[in-house]
């Protein structure tokens, strides 16, 4: 992992980069053992937390993912594990994988939008978002449950982010077909839906804000997407052709 530091009045100015990555690849046999992607970064007092993807390689399928913690106290500078282990992976009800979380905290409570895993088809994954509640942001309570319904054949959907613009809760999200998806036709789009109560979802892609360009590094695909308010706007960051492979791009929103 590692981080970019941009203008809050310009966030298309980038300040400063990280010298090399600020957290390894976890020991053999854990969870994290072969990749590590950051997704949702969370203040908690003093303390800034970091939820990530925890990726391994397995035999049977090419990976697996679980959700996991690291902490700083030191404003980003260096972070530590919680432990090992993840935060929360495969269950009885949840038996393939997890990642791509999203967590805010709102009236004393902690609340998770995540990536899992509902089947694998050949070699690829099929997923998609549901949700979780806590207490402290360390022990997680969740039902399992899809909280979008999808709208292509397989659908995957991931990396949501969710942002309260006026008195209405917004989530854009990642959303593809299941197979054949590496390329512009069937490759990742941007989702939104809206809530009052942060549980109940109300899909509107029409909504999104957001398409594919006519040509160039994001003319083939939408994806992962992070949303934010400063000072001078609403923005969203967001990764194009080849799940980012040309870095990532910045979207304002025009209200």
């Amino acid at each position: 992992m590692c981080w970019v530091d941009v203008s809050s009045d310009d966030p298309t100015k980038i300040l400063d980069t990280a010298p090399g990555p600020f957290l390894s690849y976890g020991r053999p046999g854990t969870f994290d053992e072969h990749g590590v992607m950051p997704s949702c970064a969370n203040w908690s007092e003093e303390t800034l937390r970091l939820y990530y993807c925890g990726w391994m390689r397995l035999v049977g399928v090419p990976y697996s993912m679980a959700i996991g913690l690291v902490e700083s106290r030191d404003g980003g500078s260096t972070f530590q594990r919680i432990g090992e282990g993840p935060l929360f992976g495969r269950t009885p009800n949840e038996p393939y994988l997890e990642g791509g979380p999203y967590v805010l905290q709102h009236e004393g409570r902690w609340h998770m939008w995540y990536t899992s895993g509902t089947d694998w088809i050949g070699k690829e994954a099929i997923y998609v978002i549901k949700y979780a509640r806590s207490s402290d942001g360390v022990h997680w309570e969740r039902d399992g449950r899809a909280i979008l319904p999808g709208i292509v054949e397989q659908e995957c959907q991931a990396r949501p982010c969710i942002a309260r613009i006026g008195d209405r809760w917004h989530m854009w999200f990642s959303y593809r077909f299941g197979l054949g998806f590496r390329n512009a036709e069937r490759g990742y789009r941007m989702g939104y839906a809206w809530s009052d109560d942060l549980v109940v979802w109300n899909r509107d892609d029409a909504r999104s804000g957001l398409d594919v360009s006519t040509d160039g590094w994001d003319s083939e695909m939408l994806c992962y997407p992070v949303v934010f308010a400063t000072s001078s706007g609403v923005y969203m960051f967001y990764n194009g052709n080849g799940f980012g492979e040309d870095g990532f791009g910045c979207a304002k929103l025009i209200q």
